[in-house]
């Protein structure tokens, strides 16, 4: 009884100590440098090269008003053949422990082939510390210069790309990739990897195009249009809008969103698609001398026209690219197993596609859109 009790003890002092010192893994916020961003550039050598983005410790709620965006943040960079090298090489320039229990965001350089890419998303998914579901970019140019590129919208702790692809419903197109989705799109047969790509032009970030992973080599990057149509046929669409001249005055047709319907298909090497996208859309301010319904079933059959014209660019992309970033021919393996059983992954990855798209316009309302 008296070792029981001393055991007691010696538990519940463990407990006391754990719960006045907190976890074992905890730190003092000052102590740590906490990863928020990394970009990957191609380096020297063979290596690439790693920038590591830090939230200045140093601001505080009372000084940011008084801080400019380029002093929220700090980067380091290292050339280094793999992520866990370049954290050691990062963490003997700095005086606070290297932290990527809360990166946000991993952007590329658009000239880093798929292999590279895989090894920069594999080691992110592997490390046990780095969330799963941060947002991944390529870049047109130096991925660093777009990480560290002071933006007022920078306010730490957070990081403006971060909350750029957070707020799902903020932008026109959702084409926020996280890192989980896109290591399972590399591993899953008939579909491509993606990534947004951002450009930098001045101190301003434009997304507005895809970069598509082929199995090798580079990248194929999908132009504005046609990666619109990618989110309309996958259902990617948040408040598009649409303009035209109209009888001597602009049309609009705002706050556009869609349902796509598929049915797909093996036959003959290729991947055979039904998708109709159903979309509706609010009909912006109209001069009273035009009959309101003359605008809506204008503004119906024109977005009709203009988002049709969308699709199929994008599919004649995937096509020209030996690529499907929809993941047609995926869905077609799960659905049609006895013709899917005999193509390898390599075939279903490459397959053409042959796609009867239709396009069903409703204006839903007039004057009022958010």
């Amino acid at each position: 009884m008296r070792r029981a009790g001393r055991l007691a003890r010696i538990v519940l002092a463990g407990l006391l100590g754990l719960s006045l010192t907190g976890c074992w893994d905890q730190a003092p916020i000052e102590n740590r440098a906490v990863v928020v961003a990394i970009a990957v550039d191609p380096g020297r050598r063979g290596n690439e090269r790693w920038t590591f983005l830090f939230p200045n410790v140093s601001a505080t709620a009372s000084s940011l008003s008084s801080t400019s965006p380029s002093e929220n943040f700090y980067a380091v960079a290292v050339d280094a053949p793999s992520l866990a090298a370049a954290f050691t090489a990062v963490q003997q320039r700095l005086a606070r422990d290297v932290y990527p229990g809360q990166l946000q965001v991993v952007l590329w350089s658009d000239r880093l082939p798929t292999r590279a890419v895989a090894s920069v998303v594999a080691a992110v998914a592997q490390n046990g510390i780095m969330p799963s579901a941060a947002w991944v970019l390529a870049t047109v140019g130096q991925a660093s210069r777009i990480l560290t590129e002071p933006s007022p919208q920078s306010v730490v702790p957070s990081y403006y790309l971060a909350k750029f692809f957070g707020c799902r419903s903020c932008q026109p197109f959702d084409l926020g990739e996280e890192s989980w989705d896109w290591w399972d799109r590399h591993l899953t047969p008939g579909i491509a990897p993606i990534a947004p790509v951002a450009q930098a032009a001045g101190q301003t970030v434009t997304i507005n195009r895809l970069a598509v992973y082929p199995p090798d080599g580079p990248p194929a990057v999908m132009p504005p249009l046609a990666t619109e149509g990618y989110g309309y046929l996958s259902g990617r669409v948040n408040k598009a809008t649409l303009s035209w001249r109209w009888r001597g005055q602009w049309l609009t047709l705002a706050d556009i969103r869609d349902t796509p319907r598929i049915r797909v298909h093996l036959e003959r090497g290729a991947v055979v698609v039904q998708e109709t996208v159903n979309a509706t859309g609010i009909l912006a301010a109209v001069s009273q001398r035009q009959p309101m319904e003359a605008a809506e079933r204008a503004a119906a059959r024109l977005a009709a026209a203009a988002i049709l014209d969308r699709c199929r660019a994008a599919v004649r992309f995937a096509n020209r690219t030996h690529t499907d970033p929809f993941g047609y021919a995926r869905l077609a393996a799960w659905t049609d197993n006895r013709a899917a059983a005999g193509m390898t992954p390599t075939t279903l990855d490459r397959l053409p596609i042959r796609a009867d798209l239709t396009v069903h316009v409703t204006v839903r309302g007039a004057g009022e859109f958010r």
